[in-house]
């Protein structure tokens, strides 16, 4: 069996910086090492994030890098090191548990207090099952006063997240959901609503707090 490492990635903050997987998928024998890359634009970078997910699971987090190079702590067999504008990835000895999908993140460089930056969210509930064709809505909770703008994803198992919409604070929503899909805020919480579910409505939701950036 040849373990598939999926790469795909995440763009913390609002910046003019772009991060992009330099391949999608490698597939490689067990027992041999693998570099996966993805490549970013832009200057005011703080440090660079590698997760890892399996299928029908949660992102795990695993190591991150600063640019100038210096790597938080890692996970045993993994490394990362940053060169000409690009972070890689490297499993020294991969195995069929290596199988996953991988997401890069960028995480901008901010000139303000990082205790009032970053926040915390997190889902109210943590599953819901509804009978199909009945109205159902997800729910996270965020605290924090600089808040840019709320997102919504979807994640069907072995796939990779899909943009749903996102919602500012002001209560202005925009994307292309689904038809049925929308979004509201009230009082620190941002809710996703689904008028009438389906079966191919059961997958992962994410929510995700987008903070305003001042460059």
């Amino acid at each position: 069996f040849l373990p598939t490492l999926r790469c795909c990635v995440c763009l913390c903050g609002v910046t003019s910086n772009t991060i992009s997987p330099v391949e999608s998928e490698k597939q490689v024998s067990a027992g041999n090492r693998v570099t996966l890359s993805c490549s970013y634009t832009g200057s005011n970078v703080y440090r660079l994030h590698w997760y890892r997910q399996y299928p029908s699971s949660k992102l795990h987090f695993l190591l991150y890098i600063y640019k100038a190079g210096d790597i938080g702590s890692n996970p045993s067999g993994f490394t990362a090191k940053v060169q000409d504008d690009s972070v890689d990835l490297e499993i020294s000895s991969t195995a069929v548990s290596d199988s996953a999908l991988y997401y890069c993140a960028l995480e901008p460089t901010v000139r303000e207090n990082p205790a009032s930056l970053y926040k915390n969210l997190y889902p109210v509930e943590s599953e819901k099952q509804v009978s199909a064709g009945n109205r159902v809505t997800l729910s996270c909770s965020y605290t924090g006063s600089n808040v840019y703008r709320l997102h919504w994803y979807r994640q069907y198992p072995s796939s990779k997240l899909d943009f749903l919409l996102y919602i500012a604070p002001s209560g202005s929503m925009s994307g292309n959901p689904p038809a049925g899909f929308s979004a509201t805020i009230q009082s620190n919480t941002v809710n996703l609503e689904i008028s009438s579910t389906a079966v191919s409505d059961s997958a992962l939701y994410y929510c995700a707090l987008e903070h305003t950036v001042m460059n």
